[in-house]
């Protein structure tokens, strides 16, 4: 059995019949065009035939170099498949998803272990991004959104619910001899309050005002306590005693659990106008990765909300 030319050879023939341009040929292999023509001339010694003829400037294969090259032809696209269903199959396994910063600090970031576990051969690269990506042109598969659900041209899943309750360090409550649970709202307008600046700025009804009117407080204090861009980083100034935070009970639950962070009232929590919900676009909503993260959200979701509403006082509904 004839043994097989070095790759070398094999390579610069390849290029060189593929091209029929010996100067193209180096430039595909970055070598000059004189080892171009070495390593050709050495396959033809090595075989015992010519591979091409040449013709002034131009060159042309033999009959034995065209089938040498067809065979060629053939073992390199068959080649480059095996590696585009390499590339395939890397991609089938990796998810990238566009979350808001506080909700995958605090809510999504805690349970991932349970996913790795159910799904360890998918990778997931959590987006922290407070802007709302456009999915047409970014790199994440999913985002996860708190809005409306109004997202024409994607397929939109409901996660959950959630509800806003003030909250605070205990030993600022001490501090102000005021009992966890037993405020009514007018003595929580008198507290220093902090605030989450985004959401004054969109329709959630997650935001001071909108829970003062709905305790029914008729001038709720002007909002002149300090201010973050995240409600993550509120939630740490109230934990660091600072002052009273309005929290989404699914970025405090944790704290609540362990009474890092207390409810100032009994009074039934305040639903926002916006929900959670996972987006993609049609075309990635049927990928194994991205319907396995899906499902699983979605069940996490639940069993999160049948949690909350079996622990939380009564709820009503959303302010007007």
């Amino acid at each position: 059995m004839r043994r097989l030319p070095s790759l070398d050879t094999l390579r610069a023939f390849e290029s060189a019949a593929r091209h029929l341009n010996f100067t193209k040929a180096a430039n595909e292999l970055h070598v000059t065009q004189s080892a171009l023509s070495q390593r050709i001339g050495a396959l033809e010694d090595e075989l015992g035939f010519p591979l091409f003829v040449r013709r002034g400037r131009q060159i042309e294969l033999t009959q034995r170099g065209g089938v040498i090259a067809a065979a060629m032809g053939r073992a390199m696209a068959e080649i480059t498949r095996a590696f585009s269903g390499l590339e395939e199959i890397e991609a089938a396994r990796t998810l990238v998803i566009s979350v808001l910063p506080s909700f995958a600090a605090r809510w999504l970031m805690p349970r991932m272990t349970r996913f790795h576990a159910q799904h360890p051969d998918i990778e997931v690269q959590v987006n922290a991004e407070g802007r709302l990506v456009d999915l047409t042109t970014s790199e994440a598969d999913l985002a996860l959104r708190f809005g409306t659900g109004r997202y024409p041209g994607h397929q939109v899943d409901f996660i959950m619910d959630d509800y806003v309750l003030p909250v605070a360090e205990p030993a600022l409550l001490a501090s102000l001899k005021a009992e966890p649970g037993k405020l009514d709202a007018q003595r929580i307008a008198q507290l220093p309050l902090i605030y989450d600046s985004t959401v004054n700025r969109d329709a959630s009804g997650t935001d001071w005002r909108s829970w003062f009117e709905h305790a029914g407080v008729a001038n709720p204090p002007p909002s002149t306590g300090l201010r973050f861009s995240q409600a993550d980083l509120m939630l740490q100034a109230a934990a660091q005693g600072q002052g009273v935070a309005l929290a989404r009970y699914s970025l405090v639950h944790d704290d609540l659990v362990t009474s890092r962070l207390v409810p100032l009232t009994r009074e039934p929590m305040l639903r926002a106008r916006y929900d959670y919900y996972v987006v993609c676009l049609p075309e990635k909503a049927q990928r194994p990765a991205a319907v396995a993260f899906r499902e699983w959200l979605i069940a996490e979701a639940r069993a999160f909300m049948v949690t909350r509403d079996k622990t939380v006082p009564p709820v009503r509904g959303p302010a007007a």
